[in-house]
């Protein structure tokens, strides 16, 4: 899935686990004329805040005590001006396909 548009409302957070292990969150919505998204990732990310271009993102639901929770996860972006990309480093070993 993928949405155009600019980026803005950026947060990273450090999160650490119950075993001692830190991990950056990022979160940031991106906007355009129609809609507005909200993605995260728990992976390392260079999205700042007013960078516009095509952001490609995962649904993902999980379930917890029979009641359901669903994310849209950051994978990438690619810019309007130089078609560069900008990569959600990750490991793609829990997708379904």
């Amino acid at each position: 899935m993928f949405i155009t548009g600019k980026a803005s409302n950026v947060l990273v957070e450090k999160i650490t686990s119950k075993k001692g292990e830190e991990y950056k969150k990022t979160s940031f919505t991106v906007s355009n004329e129609q809609e507005s998204i909200r993605l995260e990732t728990l992976n390392e990310c260079s999205v700042g805040e007013g960078d516009t271009g095509t952001f490609t993102f995962a649904s993902k639901v999980r379930t917890w005590n029979d009641k359901y929770f669903n994310s849209m996860e950051f994978k990438t972006l690619t810019t309007a001006s130089s078609e560069s990309s900008v990569n959600s480093k990750e490991d793609d070993s829990d997708l379904p396909f």
